[in-house]
């Protein structure tokens, strides 16, 4: 990642999110944050975190929406420390703040 993507990602996860009635079942989303995950782009896997970030806000997250947000977080301090040759615990609190 370059720093013009890292600077996209915060940009990102920082950028507040339309609030959406949570019509799909769990199950349901718990597929498509996995999809996204799954497929490596750094910023489905933003999307994932800030969308569960605003779930969080509305209510408590299942065990299962806190593992697929604590896997999402790790997966993106992992990939901007690896990118600046950064510290991860200097790279996660960045994330957190921007997002929560």
């Amino acid at each position: 990642m370059g720093d013009d993507e890292i600077r996209d990602v915060f940009s990102l996860l920082g950028k507040p999110l339309e609030i959406r009635p949570v019509l799909t079942s769990w199950s349901r989303r718990q597929r498509e944050y996995q999809d996204k995950i799954k497929t490596g782009d750094i910023f489905g896997v933003a999307e994932v975190l800030r969308e569960l970030c605003l779930i969080r806000g509305g209510k408590e997250l299942s065990y299962g929406e806190k593992k697929v947000l604590e896997h999402a977080r790790r997966l993106l301090v992992k990939e901007i420390a690896l990118s600046q040759g950064s510290a991860e615990d200097l790279v996660a609190a960045r994330v957190d703040g921007t997002y929560m």
